[in-house]
């Protein structure tokens, strides 16, 4: 993204919504190795969920596993995301 800001173009809609699919996914391969480490049980569908609902729901899970920690690991994993866009937003000319 910072070298298509550095040339003046945007990134197409499929490459950002591959980079978001990518992102989540990524966090629910995360969560569930977590989760089996920590022996928690959780419903059948709980993956899907937290693929659809990450920004909600991985900050309840963080908190609910490490408390006010957890919470934090949560908020820096929002920022996380969006730092291909604040990088491109700095880049741009």
């Amino acid at each position: 993204m910072v070298v298509l800001a550095r040339s003046g173009k945007a990134p197409s809609e499929s490459s950002m919504a591959l980079y978001n699919v990518a992102f989540a996914l990524i966090l629910v391969y995360a969560v569930d190795a977590d989760r089996r480490a920590r022996r928690l049980a959780a419903p059948y569908e709980y993956n899907a969920f937290i693929f659809f609902f990450w920004p909600i729901a991985l900050p309840v899970y963080l908190f609910q596993t490490r408390r006010w920690r957890g919470l934090v690991i949560g908020v820096g994993m929002l920022l996380l995301s969006e730092v291909p866009s604040i990088a491109a937003i700095i880049a741009y000319p």
